[in-house]
């Protein structure tokens, strides 16, 4: 990438990014890293790329948790409260008790609805 500008920056969450790379990959062949990406991004990402998007609008809801964290909730897919205070500390955002389990709750409808 020597060279290259960056024009702007977004969070993507795990399925946008393997969604994006297949799109590539289609147009020729991948790079090392996009390859590396595209097969890490296969390993890990919990849900399709619909149901990333639908987690991701699920959680506006929620003025005080900002669009990095939302991501970051996505491509976890939390099970306990602890985890959704994990991913919250970063950006030091305070939710009541209520509210993370209605993220939970959130989580568990998309990890439920990916197995099937």
């Amino acid at each position: 990438m020597i060279g290259k500008n960056v024009l702007s920056k977004k969070p993507l969450c795990l399925a946008e990014v393997g969604e994006i790379l297949e799109e590539r990959k289609k147009d020729g062949e991948l790079g090392f890293e996009q390859k590396a990406s595209l097969d890490y991004c296969a390993k890990f990402s919990k849900l399709s790329f619909e149901d990333a998007k639908g987690v991701v609008e699920d959680l506006e809801k929620f003025a005080a948790i900002d669009e990095e964290t939302r991501i970051k909730i996505v491509d976890v897919l939390p099970v306990h409260a602890s985890q959704v205070r994990a991913l919250l500390q970063k950006s030091k955002i305070a939710l009541s008790e209520g509210e993370i389990l209605e993220v939970l709750k959130i989580a568990k409808k998309y990890r439920e609805a990916g197995k099937g």
